[in-house]
């Protein structure tokens, strides 16, 4: 009886660990993910800064002093996040503020299709798309996955330092429940 029952807890500790390690690997997929996306806008924006500022005053959303700001500092700061993204490190600020960019760069997609415009989105440098629906959607889905990967870091408390394994629910014994 004793050795069904360390059984039974080690089968229920098993398939409480395998949802935990099933959304750390599927964090681990996304922020790679995103950050290999804001990797290649920042390295595509860094080669081609005249153009990334004409791409930026394309959209009519910002002045030319603000535009001008946004196109010097968007690619050190695209970078950054990608660096935190990639070495897994200040995962949940760097989702936060990925989730905050992607919104503007939505809602700025938004504005130039209702008002007609016909663009470049300027993401990738010289392999940019037009903005349309499709360019808003592909933004749309890297902002979901963004905040669902920051919500996912929080609720799974996985830290990059820590395996599912070694976690704190799993260092913890099995409950004995009264006979």
């Amino acid at each position: 009886m004793i050795g069904s029952a360390n059984s039974r807890d080690k089968e229920l500790a098993v398939s409480r660990d395998t949802p935990r390690e099933m959304l750390s690997v599927s964090c681990s997929f996304g922020r790679m993910l995103v950050g290999c996306v804001l990797g290649f806008s920042a390295i595509s924006h860094l080669m081609e800064p005249l153009g990334f500022l004409e791409a930026v005053y394309s959209y009519q959303v910002i002045g030319r002093t603000l535009g001008w700001v946004v196109a010097l500092l968007l690619p050190s700061i695209e970078l950054a996040l990608a660096v935190c993204l990639l070495s897994g490190n200040y995962l949940r600020p760097a989702l936060i503020s990925a989730c905050f960019m992607f919104a503007a760069f939505v809602a700025a997609q938004t504005v130039v299709v209702m008002r007609g415009l016909s663009i470049d989105c300027g993401c990738f440098g010289r392999l940019s798309h037009p903005v349309g629906v499709g360019s808003i959607l592909i933004t749309t889905f890297l902002l979901v996955v963004s905040f669902t990967c920051a919500w996912a870091c929080r609720w799974s408390g996985f830290r990059r330092d820590e395996s599912p394994a070694n976690s704190r629910s799993a260092s913890r014994p099995p409950q004995q429940r009264p006979q």
